[in-house]
Parts: structure tokens; sequence; C-alpha cells
């Protein structure tokens, strides 16, 4: 069950996350949460907000915690593979959804005008673990937007993103926010993912400190995969210890039992 704070959710923002869920209830794809049911009550005169859910075994980001120290393998990278896969097609979904309405208070769609769908909130945090299975959760955020209103500034303060895996336009106030935001969010899950499988835990909290201590550019001690600068081509770039990340990764990804994911990934791919 999700419980909604009345203090900080109006019943506009309730309806949005309920009518995003509702989206995909039919769908029965394993990668995106179902919404079982809601309900609504009173508390000290305030109206509070519940969404039912299946149960879930935990996050992305408990499922590490708890594993500190994953067993490496070929069934072990293939099923890491298979889940990434998994939610990029489910992600692909959502930015592919036509919806009957261009906002979250339900104004009609203008016939001609370019939609921008996107979950908004991609972290390990909203990956929840139904056995061996990963799916996409809490699509509070999730919204289909007129494409003229969705400028940087205008929209990073509308989404309840997290702030370590913000994309690089939420800095600059001239870049439109699209579903782009949430492949370098879910760009980010999947580096870390890696970074856990092939080093464990306690990588992964190492990774974060490294981040957090390599701000060059404002000189901040900021949880970010980026940097931002003027003399940057695009006004950011990745920080060094994502960038040496990535990089120490590569070898591990060619390894045998990789390549023999990459190679059922590319399959399911051409044989949906």
């Amino acid at each position: 069950m999700k419980y909604l704070d009345p203090e900080t959710t109006t019943e506009a923002q309730f309806k949005q996350e309920v009518e995003a869920l509702k989206r995909f209830r039919n769908d029965k794809d394993p990668h995106l949460v179902q919404l079982l049911a809601t309900y609504e009550e009173r508390n000290n005169g305030l109206k509070c907000y519940h969404l039912i859910f299946p149960w879930a075994n935990g996050n992305l980001r408990d499922f590490w915690e708890r594993t500190k120290r994953p067993e490496r393998g070929r069934e072990r990278s293939a099923w890491i593979a298979e889940q990434c896969l998994g939610i990029g097609k489910a992600l692909h979904k959502i930015h592919a959804y036509e919806p009957s309405y261009s906002n979250s208070h339900g104004s009609p769609a203008v016939a001609g005008e370019p939609m921008m769908k996107r979950h908004g909130d991609i972290k390990p945090e909203n990956i929840v673990c139904f056995g061996r299975t990963l799916a996409l959760s809490d699509f509070g955020p999730t919204s289909a937007r007129k494409a003229v209103t969705t400028s940087a500034s205008q929209q990073y303060t509308l989404l309840a993103v997290s702030l370590t895996y913000r994309a690089p336009e939420g800095e600059n106030q001239t870049r439109r926010v699209s579903p782009a935001w949430d492949i370098w969010t879910l760009g980010c899950v999947y580096l870390e993912f890696l970074v856990w499988y092939l080093q464990g835990w306690d990588a992964v909290n190492a990774f974060t400190k490294k981040r957090k201590d390599c701000d060059l550019a404002v000189n901040l001690n900021e949880d970010k995969f980026f940097s931002t600068s003027k003399w940057s081509r695009y006004g950011a770039y990745r920080k060094v210890p994502v960038k040496q990340v990535s990089i120490s990764c590569y070898p591990a990804v060619c390894m045998n039992g990789w390549r023999w994911s990459m190679q059922r990934i590319r399959l399911t791919c051409m044989n949906p």
C-alpha cells in the first residue's frame, strides 16, 4: 500500500497518479506495477489517499543492500540483462502511450499538438521486486503535456524528481524536458546495477561518495552523475568517477556471460 501525505498531496495530484497507473492496468506487463484499488479517508479533517498494489519484496536498492556480494556467473548476468530489457520496454510503453488528455488537470488534447510522455522519477527506489521480476512503480510524476510548455525551468519544479538521478537539462533553463530525461536516469540506474553486480554493495556506496566529492564546476559536494560547464559543448559532462566506472566496467561486460546475455536481448528485440 502507498500512502500519500495529505499535507503535501492535493486531490488533483492523487487523481493524476491514479490515472497514470490505470493506463496500463490491462497491459499485464510484469515490468509495470499494477494498481489494484484506491480508497480515501479523513484524518483530523484532512483527506488521506491510499493506493493498493500487489505485495512487493522491497525495491531494487533494498535488493542490492540485502545481497551485498552477488554471485557472478552466466545465470545472474542473464537475469540482470533480461530485467534491464524488460524495464526498458516498459518505459517505452510509457513514452509511446497516446493519452486522451494533455495535462494533469484533464484538459482535452488539442489536435496536432505534440505530446511529451515520461515517468519523470526513475531511481532504484522506484523499481520494485516481485520475486525475481523487477517492475517500474511510482507513476506520480508521469505526465503527458504539450511540448510548448515543457521548458526545463517549468518542469523541474513540477516533477518530483530525485536530485541524484536528474538529467543535465534540469540545470539548463533553455532546454526542454522530454522522454530523454527518463533515458538518462535509467542509464544511471543501469550503471549502478552493473557496479553492484561486479563489485558489490560497498562499491555502490563508494561510487556515491566519489560523485559527491568531485563536482569541479560549481565546487559543491552534490550527488549527481554530471557536472555543468559553460565550456562543454552540451553545457554538462559526465563526472570523472562516472566516466572512470563506465570504462572499468566495460571489460567485464565483454565477458562471455554478458555476451551471451546481450545476444538474448538482441534476439528478443528482433522477435518480440
